[in-house]
């Protein structure tokens, strides 16, 4: 048995966590969607331009002969307080590919750090996190950081 299991088992560990979730980074800030939605993470690579797409629409990418829609969302946070240029990605940067937005849709990160257990018990979730970042379902902090829950559906229709 592992470590974390035998804790788990004994009834040591201190926080029940209820859920699993991909951490990435979008200039400087920690973001986090549910594993569950996520299809896969992929390197980014050469972007078609859409002409007259949204604006947060940055192209699309062929995925083993699929074409999958990629969104920087970094333009619609930056609306609400992101205020970091647009800028060519880090070659760090990936396409965390959603199962049902946009069908099945990507939206590009600076960075993605892994998965990462939250407690959504600790989510705090207010109208004023919605009012001034509405593509954040709520924050959960967790060792020291600050984990916004993104509403990817949200964050790619604007």
């Amino acid at each position: 048995m592992n470590p974390r299991a035998a804790k788990r088992a004994a009834g040591e560990e201190s926080q029940p966590f209820e859920d699993a979730f991909v951490c990435m980074v979008l200039e400087g800030r920690h973001y986090a969607v549910p594993v569950a939605g996520v299809r896969e993470v992929l390197r980014l690579g050469k972007l078609t331009e859409v002409p007259r797409g949204p604006p947060t629409l940055a192209g699309l990418i062929d995925v083993r002969g699929d074409l999958v829609p990629v969104f920087d969302i970094r333009k619609r946070l930056r609306a609400f307080g992101c205020s970091a240029p647009v800028c060519d990605w880090k070659p760090s940067a990936r396409v965390v590919r959603m199962r049902e937005v946009a069908g099945g849709a990507g939206i590009i990160a600076d960075a993605v750090q892994g998965v990462v257990p939250l407690a959504l018990a600790e989510a705090v979730s207010s109208s004023s996190v919605r009012e001034n970042r509405p593509c954040v379902a709520g924050v959960i902090c967790r060792l020291g950081i600050e984990y916004a829950l993104l509403d990817v559906e949200q964050a790619v229709s604007g």
